[in-house]
């Protein structure tokens, strides 16, 4: 997915459909997109596209998956990728910060 793309996702309105995902937008996307471009508009968090370059700058592979999530009070983006040998990395980005918070990799 382009950067591009997941920005549309996340700040857009749309909702990235899988195999498994219906064709329209959950209620909890529609909450999660509007909590972020509320966020970024207030200045508490970054804009995603500033998190990718930050994102692609440490961690090599394919961005498949990018939530805006809250925990203990924090924004942080979570990202999924796909590294070039197959495995795939969740990080948990600060936010407000850039600071990497979390790295799980399976």
């Amino acid at each position: 997915m382009s950067i591009l793309a997941i920005v549309v996702v996340l700040f857009g309105g749309i909702s990235p459909v899988t195999a498994e995902d219906s064709a329209e937008p959950s209620s909890s996307d529609d909450l999660q997109q509007e909590e972020a471009r509320e966020a970024v508009r207030q200045k508490l968090v970054r804009p995603l596209e500033e998190i990718l370059v930050e994102v692609r700058k440490t961690f090599k592979g394919d961005i498949i998956e990018v939530e805006f999530e809250k925990h203990n009070g924090q924004y942080v983006y979570e990202i999924e990728l796909i590294r070039p040998d197959g495995h795939l990395v969740e990080v948990k980005i600060d936010a407000r910060t850039l600071a990497v918070v979390e790295i799980e990799d399976d």
